[in-house]
């Protein structure tokens, strides 16, 4: 948490392509939902999503406007994130859509939390 806990920060190394990244989130009480802002060290780019949550455990992040995908088209991208019931593992699912109906997956990836080492 940052900014006086009104926002989360998260960054994210993607193994695939050795990247780390910067995503920013907060809440937006009025339309109920979690606009991100991610600033990719990869390419450079800052892009936008909004992430919305379904229930307690579904998470779905929708770019605001189309992004590049890795061959130069551009697309939108959704990320689907399903989180156990103790909150201990993820599993994420990443799609991407030239039209916004059609949607294809380009990674599925499951996590795992890990426990503090104990005190010695």
């Amino acid at each position: 948490m940052i900014l006086g806990g009104f926002f989360m920060q998260d960054r994210v190394y993607w193994p695939e392509s050795g990247s780390h990244d910067l995503w920013i989130q907060g809440y937006d009480p009025t339309k109920k939902n979690y606009p991100v802002t991610w600033y990719s060290a990869n390419d450079g780019k800052i892009r936008s999503a909004t992430l919305t949550v379904d229930d307690a455990n579904t998470w779905t992040l929708l770019s605001n406007e189309p992004w590049f995908s890795d061959d130069g088209k551009e697309c939108l991208v959704r990320i689907t994130t399903t989180f156990s019931k103790d909150s201990m593992s993820r599993q994420e699912k990443d799609e991407i859509s030239e039209d916004g109906k059609t949607w294809t997956t380009i990674g599925e990836y499951k996590g795992t939390k890990t426990k503090p080492a104990a005190k010695k």
